[in-house]
């Protein structure tokens, strides 16, 4: 059959994405599941491509009106993967507890609701007390019109602050796409699975090579788990454990300050690292070594606790990175303002999926709600800024 690349959503997509973020959603709130949203390439999303495109190249000699294009597939993973993110538990999962924690266990002994309640406005949380037990009890389901009528509210306005949230994002990505593709050429090296899956060229299915690999790091996972069902069955310990924990080596000070180094082989990340450049995946573990260093240096010179404040250093390297990206971005952010302003450009966005005076005018609507939304919530206005 030949394959077909529609410029559109397709109604197959659109009803295979109904079905299929529900089910993925109700899958991502299992117990030991919640980290699936954590880890870059999302093992889930992949998991539902694999199973799907395997499953087209098997009907589509048969029912080829059934099979899905390679548009269709990289559509449903995209759809898959974004819900998700937004449905994680560094997202939604989290923002259920944030909302509600500080009503549902304040007492008269911590006296949270004169330390802090004021603080936090009516239409932003639930305070309703049979709601609140009803959730943290696991007594009673959501589908309930008392459970519904006391979260329906605030998570509507929050659904709308998230959506303002993502449409910038997504209004930013459009205005960088060509300079991130087209001028730096960066290689996106974790949509090379995805891409390779859904190849029409190449036979990802057909590889000896990926067979092996696939059957080796399934072997591994199925032996460890029926060895935790079955502990008579023996086990490959590659992954973090205390038998591979060489934390365990160095109790004296200073070097016990490691406090935690395991030495693992995760399957996943030894394939992560081949799409990865080389300098970084150096660089990953080189910095890991480096962060336990430094916590060696900081307790053999009786450093302050918590030095040496990763969480802080972590927020630097991220607005570092942001910064760079920027001024690498500069010649082309000024192109695209030129372009919004009308008084001729270097750069065509013809090809982007909204014009460049478009996305500017989109990301500033977004911005504005954004601004308005949490300085009505309490923030003061140069804290939003």
């Amino acid at each position: 059959m030949k394959s077909r690349t529609p410029a559109q959503f397709t109604s197959k997509t659109l009803l295979l994405s109904a079905i299929l973020i529900p089910l993925n959603a109700v899958f991502q709130m299992q117990p030991g599941l919640a980290h699936m949203s954590m880890i870059s390439l999302l093992y889930n999303a992949v998991t539902i491509l694999f199973v799907l495109a395997a499953f087209s190249r098997l009907i589509e000699e048969f029912l080829p009106k059934l099979a899905l294009s390679r548009a269709e597939l990289l559509s449903l993973y995209v759809a898959v993967s974004l819900s998700t993110a937004i449905g994680g538990h560094m997202c939604v999962q989290i923002m259920i507890s944030v909302i509600s924690y500080a009503f549902a266990f304040a007492t008269p002994e911590n006296d949270w609701q004169a330390l802090f309640w004021n603080y936090i406005p009516e239409w932003l949380s639930v305070r309703d007390k049979g709601a609140l037990e009803n959730l943290y009890l696991w007594d009673s389901t959501l589908y309930l019109k008392p459970n519904i009528m006391a979260w329906l509210p605030p998570m509507l306005v929050w659904g709308c602050f998230l959506f303002a949230l993502f449409s910038a994002m997504l209004a930013i990505n459009f205005m960088l796409r060509k300079q991130w593709t087209e001028n730096e050429r960066l290689s996106y090296p974790l949509i090379q699975l995805p891409l390779e899956m859904t190849s029409r060229r190449r036979s990802f299915f057909g590889s000896r090579a990926m067979w092996i690999g696939f059957g080796v790091a399934a072997f591994i996972d199925l032996l460890n788990g029926f060895n935790h069902l079955f502990p008579q069955i023996p086990r490959i310990a590659l992954t973090r454990s205390r038998e591979n924990d060489l934390a365990e080596l160095l109790a004296i000070h200073p070097w016990d300050a490691v406090d935690w180094l395991p030495v693992g082989v995760y399957p996943f990340a030894v394939g992560l690292a081949f799409f990865i450049p080389l300098g970084l995946s150096f660089s990953v573990w080189v910095f890991y070594l480096y962060w336990k260093l430094q916590r060696v240096l900081g307790s053999a010179f009786a450093l302050p606790h918590g030095f040496p404040y990763a969480s802080e250093q972590s927020f630097g390297a991220f607005v570092g990175i942001g910064v760079m990206g920027l001024w690498a971005a500069r010649r082309h952010l000024v192109q695209v303002a030129r372009t919004c302003l009308g008084v001729g450009s270097r750069v065509d966005d013809a090809d982007e999926p909204l014009s460049y005076r478009g996305t500017v005018v989109w990301l500033l609507l977004s911005l504005a709600f954004l601004f308005g939304f949490c300085h009505r919530a309490g923030m003061s206005l140069w804290v939003v800024a």
